[in-house]
């Protein structure tokens, strides 16, 4: 959609208007809808109308809402979460041609708002020609807004709205590395027993006592076996 700038009469004619209603300001209105959104319920969707608006010059484009040519249909959100919130709305009625767009003209605005709908700071709007509009606002903190569609221009005009909210990715917390293992212990080689060359006198005793064996074999085996290292 083409931006329609605000220009310095719709402001002057606007600032009027506010001063004279100022007075008798209206009591605050109900929202026309309510939603909840949250990570576990992400879309709400409503059908908006009929609305009516009849502004004819720029000087009349901010007149407040309910008043005689200016109808408008306010959504109370609720967010659950942080992150980001995208309104559209589309009328099915809605041509491409600029004459269509002349008669049909609706206007999407998104405000600050608390528990009861009292219109605060607006965040974003879009005031283009036509009457299917969309607005985007990332980062927004839980609490409530106001979603609202106001009639610019054209008779009973309806139309399909549409609110979906992403929330905001956390990243996980950071771990701390984990800590390096110790280095084992390098292994401690068994201690290899120490062995000793037998004494004259140990030999001479071991083959006297092999002498005595009377299988031969088994006698040669235990005489060889004297003059052998023995472990200490």
């Amino acid at each position: 959609m083409t931006p329609r700038l605000l220009t310095r009469s719709r402001r002057a004619g606007a600032l009027v208007l506010v001063l004279l209603g100022a007075a008798a300001a209206p009591a605050l209105a109900e929202p026309d809808f309510n939603a909840t959104l949250s990570a576990g319920t992400k879309t709400f969707a409503w059908d908006g109308g009929p609305i009516s608006g009849f502004n004819k010059t720029e000087a009349l484009a901010l007149t407040p809402c309910g008043s005689p040519n200016h109808d408008c249909e306010d959504v109370l959100v609720k967010l659950e979460d942080i992150g980001a919130l995208t309104s559209e709305i589309k009328d099915p009625e809605e041509a491409s041609d600029d004459e269509t767009a002349n008669t049909r003209d609706l206007d999407l605005q998104l405000f600050e708002s608390d528990a009861a709908g009292a219109e605060g700071k607006m965040l974003v709007e879009t005031v283009g020609t036509g009457s299917s509009e969309k607005v985007v606002k990332k980062g927004l903190k839980a609490g409530f807004y106001l979603v609202r569609v106001s009639a610019y221009r054209g008779i009973n005009l309806t139309y399909k709205g549409t609110l979906t909210f992403e929330p905001a990715t956390v990243a996980p917390p950071a771990t701390a590395p984990a800590a390096p293992a110790a280095p084992a212990a390098p292994a401690v080689p068994a201690e290899k027993p120490s062995t000793r060359k037998p004494t004259k006198k140990q030999v001479a005793a071991c083959k006297k006592k092999a002498k005595k064996i009377k299988n031969s074999k088994k006698r040669a085996a235990a005489t060889k076996r004297c003059s052998k290292p023995r472990k200490s």
